[in-house]
């Protein structure tokens, strides 16, 4: 009787079996079919690994680029902040810049030489909402969904907020009546964020970048770049102040 042995790895090859037969009916054995997939496993275990490295070479290519973009946007943000060292100038710009690189709407507030929390600038993508968010700052003292309470807080505690999104319910517990309400409803902000303005680790104002695309919410990204804005924004403020201090100086003297 001859027997055939057969070693099959079950992790390469494509195996398949049925019964034989002997004249007489009974079962004799089995026959077991084997297809060597060896080499079609190795090209597969390849494309895989060729597809890994394309993903890795992609998410490096798009972070050099969005890094790149970065780097132009801050070089194009110093090139405007050049423009004046006037206080209230300088900061229009930069929440004009922060609205057409960042979010829909921007609001700066900083301290007054006194020591009073002032808003001093502010701006919005879709220019028929400026009323709707001026109305805000002026009747409730907020720049959007930052009262000037969380603003006080914000510059206490030195430390950005990030609000990936924005619920009707946060709305309502930011309002302080229903007309407030309906006023912040129609800027749609889906997610915010509050940076502090610093400069040398003392806390001049807050930033406040609010987005109403539902689809794009802020990240860490988003806040890092904030962040660098509202550090340039801050020596911007101490520059302005140092020109104001000089200026004062030479009108006593003149």
């Amino acid at each position: 009787r001859r027997h055939t042995r057969f070693k099959c790895d079950w992790s390469s090859d494509v195996c398949s079996s049925d019964l034989w037969y002997d004249g007489t009916g009974a079962i004799g054995g089995i026959v077991i079919f084997g297809e060597d997939i060896t080499e079609r496993k190795q090209m597969e275990a390849a494309a895989r690994a060729s597809e890994g490295r394309w993903i890795r070479e992609e998410a490096a290519r798009v972070q050099a680029e969005a890094e790149a973009h970065r780097a132009e946007f801050y070089a194009d943000l110093s090139t405007e902040l050049a423009q004046s060292l006037d206080l209230q100038p300088t900061l229009q710009t930069i929440a004009s810049m922060v609205v057409s690189e960042l979010g829909d709407y921007c609001t700066i507030t900083a301290l007054e030489a006194d020591g009073e929390l002032a808003r001093v600038a502010l701006d919005c993508r879709d220019l028929s909402m400026k009323p709707v968010l001026r109305e805000i700052a002026d009747r409730y003292e907020m720049s959007g969904l930052s009262s000037r309470q969380l603003v006080q807080e914000i510059m206490q505690e030195g430390a950005a907020r990030l609000i990936p999104e924005v619920t009707e319910a946060l709305l309502r517990s930011v309002s302080i009546d229903d007309a407030h309400f309906q006023l912040v409803r129609r800027l749609g902000i889906r997610s915010t964020m509050l940076v502090p303005i610093s400069n040398q680790r003392i806390v001049l104002g807050v930033m406040a970048v609010h987005r109403s695309s539902p689809d794009h919410s802020f990240d860490s990204a988003d806040l890092s770049l904030a962040q660098g804005i509202a550090d340039r924004a801050g020596q911007s403020i101490v520059n302005a102040r140092l020109l104001q201090a000089t200026r004062a100086a030479e009108a006593r003297f003149a």
